[in-house]
């Protein structure tokens, strides 16, 4: 049996959704900040009142996240939903702690609004090497070897793009077949 502390808020994002990567396998996933509004009944003055604001980091990943990057902007009121951390740092100087939730869905809140729907999903975008350094060899985690063998010992290879000639493409595809 989970124990995990399922919660749903309601708030704003307040600033661009941001994507980051997971420190042990380097795959994406989208903070998405929102703060949310608290507010309590005054018995006394027998009315709504404003009771300070909560701020939490909406953790998407997959598919959610890639979406929520695409689709959420500072202001956007959102509904998610997901399981409840409290994701603890520290520096030298100072250490502290902020409410995460790990989204199972995050949506627009339509009692503020209306929107459009598209089906689909979009991908993460893509992460350019901005120092311009080759990839690590497959034997240390980088991509598998680009070059493929026909099954005639006729040696078929790919260019550094990943590009192949026509007649190699033809020998690839009759032996996929």
């Amino acid at each position: 049996m989970l124990r995990d502390t399922q919660v749903t808020v309601v708030g704003n994002v307040t600033r661009s959704p941001e994507v980051k990567h997971r420190k042990v396998d380097g795959r994406p996933f989208t903070v998405v900040p929102i703060a949310v509004n608290n507010r309590r009944f005054d018995a006394e003055s027998r009315q709504w009142v404003d009771d300070g604001v909560t701020f939490y980091d909406i953790i998407c990943r997959g598919s959610l996240g890639s979406n929520a990057l695409a689709s959420l902007d500072v202001g956007v009121p959102v509904v998610a939903h997901g399981r409840f951390r409290l994701h603890e740092w520290a520096t030298e100087a100072m250490k502290g702690a902020r409410p995460c939730i790990v989204a199972d869905s995050i949506g627009v809140d339509l009692s503020w609004g209306v929107t459009s729907y598209a089906k689909g999903s979009r991908p993460y975008p893509s992460t350019d090497d901005e120092f311009g350094t080759p990839p690590p060899p497959a034997s240390e985690g980088g991509p598998a070897p680009t070059d493929f063998e026909d099954p005639d010992d006729e040696a078929t290879h790919a260019d550094a793009d990943g590009v192949v000639s026509d007649e190699d493409a033809e020998l690839l595809l009759r032996r996929s077949a």
